[in-house]
């Protein structure tokens, strides 16, 4: 999309990357900010749910020990660590009993079981939707989801978002044109 860099080198050899939206030229997108470090963590926020997750998961553990579902309530990190102690064939059992809602998609609950790292049990998820402005709101406007949850949580927003399209779209064509003021 636009504003994304390029990559490419310069003529030592060096990377060298380019931002289309300014045609600013740089070489780490830490030249970019401040260099006091808010701007950089803010980018990286935006832009790396993995580093969202870090710092998420960071924050709960020192705030409440661990890091819960704050849809289902399940402790993330307790799950994530005794799938990974079981055999590949008795985490299914596990997974039931404390994500049950996963089974009903697939391939989260496949991965879930042959690669139970956190990437595949949980996300951090926007509390604001990116599309209501959440996307530029720093971790506070984060929370754990199990994938579960976070599914079920897309899937309920993505159908309320279609439902308004379509009552706007319908009220569209419902509303007779106003007729000019009679003189």
């Amino acid at each position: 999309g636009e504003g994304e860099g390029e990559g490419g080198h310069s003529a030592d050899g060096a990377p060298e990357h380019s931002c289309r939206a300014w045609g600013v030229r740089y070489e780490r997108v830490a030249d970019l900010t401040c260099g006091e470090g808010k701007c950089f963590q803010a980018w990286v926020l935006r832009r790396n749910p993995s580093a969202v997750r870090h710092k998420l998961r960071k924050a709960y553990v020192a705030a409440v020990g661990s890091l819960f579902c704050q849809g289902c309530g399940v402790d993330l990190l307790r799950l994530a660590s005794a799938l990974k102690a079981l055999p590949v064939d008795e985490r299914q059992q596990l997974l039931r009993q404390c994500v049950p809602h996963l089974e009903q998609w697939a391939g989260k609950w496949t991965r879930a079981i042959c690669e139970p790292t956190e990437g595949h049990l949980w996300e951090a998820d926007h509390i604001r939707e990116v599309r209501h402005g959440g996307g530029e709101a720093g971790l506070a406007n984060f929370q754990p989801l199990c994938v579960a949850c976070h599914q079920l949580k897309t899937n309920r927003n993505s159908a309320a978002e279609a439902r308004r399209r379509r009552q706007a779209a319908f009220q569209e064509r419902e509303t007779p044109p106003s007729s000019p003021p009679l003189t």
